[in-house]
């Protein structure tokens, strides 16, 4: 599943033996609806592979990463168009439920699947 870049030429970064190890890498979202093309309801889909994670306009790079009993612990560079921040990410999934905590509260994720985004879409 290839995670396109602003030039639409990122490498194919969820399929390295890294991302199989890391349950987090996807496309998540805050609900099932919004994983669809055509109706998202003004939720953005939350991208996440071995180098960082975006939505909408904010990015965070990945500068380390720990696995621990029950996911991973990561430190993150972030930023959006208003600021810049540290962030120390706590990422856990089961199931198809990812959740993200870390200093700026908790969010809780699932994960979209791409046959359904796709078949939506068409």
């Amino acid at each position: 599943m290839p995670v396109a870049d602003s030039e639409g030429t990122r490498e194919n970064k969820l399929l390295t033996d890294d991302a199989v190890n890391m349950s987090f890498v996807g496309i998540w979202a805050a609900d099932a609806k919004a994983c669809s093309a055509l109706d998202r309801s003004g939720f953005l889909l939350t991208v996440i592979d071995t180098d960082g994670a975006r939505a909408g306009e904010t990015l965070c790079a990945f500068e380390s990463k720990r696995q621990t009993k029950l996911g991973w612990d990561v430190v993150a560079s972030c930023s959006n168009s208003h600021e810049r921040w540290t962030a120390n990410v706590s990422l856990s999934v089961k199931d198809n439920r990812l959740s993200w905590k870390s200093q700026r509260g908790t969010q809780t994720y699932l994960r979209c699947q791409r046959e359904e985004m796709m078949a939506q879409a068409q």
